[in-house]
């Protein structure tokens, strides 16, 4: 494919540039709507920043331990190589998503309705750099979809494309996700309506399932069955979806989130 580019005589890798603006995409979009939802600047700026420096934390933490494990296994030296796995990043800038949120005067759920739409997004972006590198690919195939398309290994076949289809699963999922709020304008919904927590939830239901299968198609190694490690992921990504709209209604119905501060919404004084 292309796995490099030449900008001003300097060589960049398609996988890390795609990845790079795929980052600047998510964090510039939840920026944006955080702003849109009232969130002081300076919070926005920080939470923003901290949100993509925890999930580079993340991958590297997530990237190390199956390097070690190997190193240790064989008997050979660390040798740490990274890669960009959307999981890892997620799971380290939620971590410190949450770290931070939880201490500020601010509504949690609120930001996470505005957030939580980067990952989709960054994933429709990051995914043409997948496609590049011949990473995250699909399986040998007869299929009406098939693309003759390398491996990592450089190995051309025809495969089920399945980072384009990842890169228009998470473009479908943010569409969705804006489609909804579009409608909850036009409807006159309140801003928060049906309950705050609610679009959060829907950006990672349909980023997950999207996921989940694609994970099919793909020519990971299979766990259990035709089951890969990133159906356990993005499995763990709906759940959580479910859990958060059910959570949060049982707190709705019940009025004031009594011994929870950090999650209690903000009321007009």
């Amino acid at each position: 494919m292309l796995p490099y580019i030449e900008i001003a005589g300097q060589r960049f890798t398609t996988y890390a540039l795609m990845w790079g603006l795929a980052i600047f995409v998510g964090g510039t979009a939840a920026f944006q709507r955080m702003l849109g939802r009232g969130i002081p600047p300076r919070m926005a700026t920080v939470g923003t920043l901290l949100m993509v420096w925890g999930g580079l934390v993340g991958l590297v933490i997530l990237g190390a331990l199956p390097a070690l494990v190997e190193a240790l296994r064989l008997g050979q030296p660390f040798s740490l190589k990274l890669g960009f796995n959307i999981f890892a990043f997620v799971l380290g800038a939620l971590i410190s998503w949450l770290l931070y949120w939880r201490k500020q005067d601010v509504s949690l759920w609120r930001v996470a309705d505005a957030a939580f739409l980067a990952a989709p997004l960054a994933e429709a972006v990051g995914r043409w750099g997948c496609l590049g590198a011949g990473c995250c690919g699909g399986r040998v195939t007869d299929s009406w979809l098939a693309l003759y398309l390398p491996d990592a290994n450089g190995i051309w076949a025809a495969r089920y494309p399945t980072q384009m289809l990842a890169s228009l699963g998470g473009l479908s999922a943010a569409l969705i996700v804006l489609g909804f709020e579009g409608w909850r304008r036009a409807a006159h919904r309140p801003p928060d309506w049906p309950q705050p927590g609610f679009v959060a939830a829907l950006a990672l239901f349909f980023a997950g399932l999207q996921r989940f299968l694609i994970e099919f198609l793909r020519a990971d190694p299979a766990l259990i069955g035709p089951f890969h490690l990133g159906h356990l992921f993005s499995g763990l990504m709906i759940l959580m979806a479910v859990l958060i709209v059910f959570v949060r209604r049982k707190s709705v119905e019940q009025g004031d989130l009594a011994g929870m501060p950090q999650l209690r919404e903000q009321r007009p004084h």
